[in-house]
């Protein structure tokens, strides 16, 4: 796929369709009598002898009326498909232009050029809350698995997958890949190629996404197992399998309804099935109901009750034109379309929307082309794959990060929004099965979380009693309210908050022992939290710095610092969110109330949690690295989680 050459957002740049320019024109006059797209009419306007792929939808005929008018005008069929009344074909685009007088053709249309759209984000949806033991979670399905995408496959059609990468080579069920083989005949399509009929399934654990690593984040951001980060880089659905479709790094509609009608024909043969397909790629201009990919996506769910999602783009814009993707506007009920919400990395539910993020119209009377849903996409860290033994750099769509290497990167995009969505869906159809694909989407928008940036929010037209907003659909995607919904109605632990050890054991030594730190545990109580810093000797320390030791956590998107100052082997001073400090013997104590931790309610999850002294500099961190290297878990924050009360 070609990406664009953008800023820092350009991580995630999405797959748009574009027209190749128009060669030296040749004019011709048909009679029309066939609809032609207005970008077939532009190819048509230049040199008819060039070769090209396009799509010809047929009204009528039988399966021999139509290959007679298709070898008649000199035209070869790349792909038949019956269910959906179109073929592809590839010839001289005279050849095409001929079948615009056959009684027996609807219209044609043209084979565009594709690109990719394209941490806390999972504590901004909740989404940690069904998995872990505190918000009233986890929650679990009705065989008792807690909800993490057990027994769930989620369909990915992209540029393929490096399933060698730690955090993938258990969760890739599936990795097919559509060859675009040198053509060898005349007719030759534009990029020299196009896919075989046969898919090709890659060996276990290899790389199907050779040029543009936008399969791999994408496929992190929806069953990524968290494996090169101790747990601390996951999916949203970690136990779920990908079925990845590799639609290729160079590609046009064509791959991506190969892929797709592909996944409709072998449906029965995939484990776990399919119960969700995300699409992080799009077409520019207006929803077109005859286009390939939406006919094969409305087939997936009137026929597979599969959920489809798609990118909703990443143009931006103010709402004064619709600019989300043609493919995301798609009404039919199951298939949803995602914004880029920014959680600002810290978790908060009350953040912006990503600036790139594809707006709809402004008052649009029919609200078709406004997202359905917003999800976290804006420099989120996720998988990246290793390309040509160079790591996290995906041709420039995953900006490397030296605190995440050489497994992750940073990336921005609606195209990591969507497999976000994609995964909260593989979590929903685990705790009810039953749920059709409109039931689940309807469960997505009516729980989401009304945060107020950008346009106001107005009556749905098309979900009685709701609201929806032209920049971020019905707001930001809420797991723990759609559990609890009473459609869905999964239980939860109810796990009352208990003392937890953040970090244990000595992870070596610094220069002075009042700044080694040995253990840190957390005591969410009725009025506040008790942290207990545990150092290896008190007693020694600097004759002229006072050490201090500090706990950090962040809870609803905000980070508050309990901080303890040690004046003396007996004597400590508590600042910041803390209230009390004191010392006894080598063991540190911190009250912070919860007044000075912003009132969280019962069950509000505190994250990121770790602990660090500093004499001058950083000496030591828990959970961290060995000394001198304290700035890296600043950077990169462990997985350490606690309900605050």
């Amino acid at each position: 796929m070609r990406f664009r050459s953008v800023s820092l957002a350009l991580a995630g740049a999405a797959l748009v369709a574009t027209g190749a320019p128009p060669a030296a024109a040749v004019s011709v006059s048909v009679p029309a009598t066939a609809i032609v797209t207005p970008g077939l009419a532009q190819q048509l306007r230049g040199d008819l002898t060039e070769p090209a792929v396009a799509f010809v939808h047929f009204r009528s005929g039988s399966a021999a009326q139509r290959s007679k008018v298709l070898d008649a005008a000199g035209l070869e069929t790349v792909m038949a498909m019956p269910e959906i009344n179109t073929t592809a074909v590839t010839g001289t685009l005279g050849a095409i232009a001929a079948l615009k007088t056959s009684p027996l053709v609807d219209h044609l249309q043209e084979n565009t050029k594709l690109e990719y759209f394209d941490d806390t984000a999972d504590w901004a949806t909740r989404t940690r809350q069904l998995q872990l033991p505190l918000g009233g979670g986890p929650y679990r399905d009705g065989a008792g698995n807690i909800l993490d995408g057990t027994g769930i496959g989620i369909g990915i059609v992209d540029s393929g997958v490096d399933a060698s990468h730690p955090d993938l080579s258990n969760r890739v069920a599936t990795n097919v890949r559509f060859a675009c083989v040198p053509f060898i005949t005349t007719a030759n399509p534009p990029d020299g190629c196009y896919p075989t009929q046969a898919a090709i399934t890659m060996p276990s654990g290899t790389n199907s996404d050779l040029l543009s690593g936008h399969g791999t984040t994408v496929t992190g951001m929806a069953v990524g197992d968290g494996s090169a980060s101790s747990g601390y880089f996951k999916g949203t659905a970690p136990g779920a399998k990908a079925h990845v479709f590799a639609a290729g790094a160079g590609g046009h509609v064509l791959y991506a309804v190969q892929a797709l009608s592909y996944l409709h024909r072998n449906f029965t043969s995939f484990s776990p099935a399919i119960r969700v397909v995300n699409n992080s790629y799009g077409g520019a201009g207006p929803y077109d109901p005859l286009d390939p990919v939406s006919l094969w996506a409305n087939k997936l769910v009137a026929d597979r009750d599969v959920v489809i999602t798609f990118a909703a783009g990443n143009d931006g814009g103010d709402g004064s034109t619709p600019l989300t993707s043609s493919y995301c506007r798609n009404p039919t009920p199951g298939i949803i379309c995602v914004a880029n919400y920014d959680e600002a990395n810290t978790g908060t539910r009350n953040g912006d929307l990503d600036v790139t993020s594809s707006r709809g119209l402004a008052g649009e009377a029919t609200q078709k082309s406004w997202p359905d849903i917003s999800a976290p996409g804006a420099f989120v860290t996720t998988t990246c794959g290793r390309l040509s033994g160079v790591l996290c750099d995906s041709v420039g769509f995953v900006l490397p990060s030296g605190a995440h290497e050489p497994h992750y990167g940073d990336a921005s995009g609606t195209s990591l929004s969507a497999p976000l969505v994609a995964g909260a869906v593989a979590l929903v159809r685990q705790a009810k099965p039953s749920l059709t694909a409109a039931q689940v989407e309807d469960v997505l928008k009516d729980t989401a979380h009304k945060f107020v940036f950008g346009a106001g929010y107005v009556t749905d037209v098309n979900d009685a009693g709701r609201t929806t907003s032209s920049d971020k659909g019905a707001g930001l995607l809420d797991l723990v309210a759609a559990v609890n919904d009473a459609r869905v109605g999964a239980p939860g632990d109810n796990v009352a908050a208990t003392p937890v050890t953040i970090a244990s054991g000595d992870g070596g030594d610094t220069v002075f022992g009042a700044n080694d730190i040995v253990s840190v545990a957390a005591a969410p109580g009725a009025s506040g939290v008790t942290y207990t810093i545990t150092v290896r000797d008190a007693t020694n320390r600097s004759p002229v710095l006072v050490p201090t030791v500090s706990v950090r956590q962040q809870i609803n998107g905000v980070t508050y610092t309990a901080t303890a100052s040690l004046t003396s082997a007996t004597t400590a001073t508590a600042t910041g969110a803390a209230t009390v400090a004191s010392i006894a013997g080598n063991v540190v104590t911190l009250f912070a109330p919860y007044t000075k931790l912003g009132n969280p309610a019962v069950g509000d999850a505190a994250y990121n949690v770790f602990a660090t002294s500093y004499l001058g500099v950083v000496q030591d961190a828990a959970p961290g690295p060995q000394p001198g290297l304290a700035l890296d878990s600043l950077l990169r924050p462990q997985a350490v989680h606690f309900a605050v009360r």
